[in-house]
């Protein structure tokens, strides 16, 4: 599937909702140490239309507490979610695979 991948973000904010397409095309993945070692981050949604999320995509995300995971999630790669200490809250509807 061609698609778009999220490499980072370019700006400041503690709840980031991605969106289901980008001009025109899914976004389909999330790239390894994509967000990695962002302290601002608490809140974070996901596109019903994400396939997968790479390896330490979300690493040391220390004010990370909340991520919701949709329905198209497949793959959550190694050490993902490595010492987001404060993530207290998953909220599935997905079939991961593990």
């Amino acid at each position: 599937m061609e698609g778009i991948i999220i490499t980072g973000m370019y700006i400041n904010t503690n709840h980031l909702i991605i969106s289901e397409t980008v001009k025109g095309k899914p976004v389909i993945g999330i790239a390894k140490e994509a967000f990695i070692n962002n302290g601002n981050l608490e809140i974070v949604t996901l596109p019903s239309s994400l396939l997968y999320i790479g390896d330490y995509a979300f690493y040391n995300n220390f004010n990370l507490r909340e991520i919701t995971f949709s329905s198209g999630l497949k793959s959550v790669e190694i050490g993902a979610f490595y010492k987001c200490l404060r993530l207290t809250s998953l909220i599935l509807l997905c079939s991961l695979l593990i």
